[in-house]
């Protein structure tokens, strides 16, 4: 039986940009008994000010592009155009990876008022690591894929 890295590494970068954006849209922090996703907890951020035009305000203008990114990636993998979508994933899990790793790793105080929830930001985060890997898989099977290709033209004694 022939392992093919390609496929596994395909349905690896699919499971995990579903799941990335899935967790954006899971809870990422609460105010009172109000859970609020990833892009309400960055419309609070924007209505109060709290970044004046630094580059965390390009950030939080970036994020809501998430989706279609994603549904990018998707229909470049549809058009076989694997390494795209494979190098779009890659940068997209990076970007969505940190922060919600960041507010992961923030200790949360379940008695206060206002705070962040895990689900979300542990949902990123785990789609983006799984995404990461299976873009790195896709990049890999096609330098596989095309070193194997040359071993068999040259046993064929096919040499260009």
């Amino acid at each position: 039986m022939r392992w093919k890295i390609l496929p596994i590494s395909a349905c690896m970068a699919g499971i995990g940009l579903l799941a990335l954006v899935i967790g954006c849209f899971l809870p990422w922090s609460r105010s009172g008994n109000v859970l609020r996703n990833s892009y309400q907890s960055l419309g609070l951020l924007r209505h109060f000010e709290l970044f004046d035009n630094g580059p965390l305000d390009v950030f939080l203008g970036v994020w809501i592009a998430i989706a279609p990114v994603a549904a990018l990636c998707i229909a470049l993998f549809a058009l076989r155009l694997r390494r795209t979508a494979a190098g779009l994933l890659v940068i997209l899990s990076i970007l969505t990876g940190t922060p919600s790793a960041i507010a992961t790793v923030q200790p949360t105080n379940e008695e206060a008022l206002i705070g962040l929830a895990n689900s979300g930001p542990v949902t990123t985060v785990l789609g983006s690591i799984v995404a990461f890997l299976g873009a790195i898989g896709i990049f890999l099977g096609h330098r596989l894929r095309r070193q194997t290709m040359a071993t068999r033209k040259a046993r064929a004694g096919v040499n260009r």
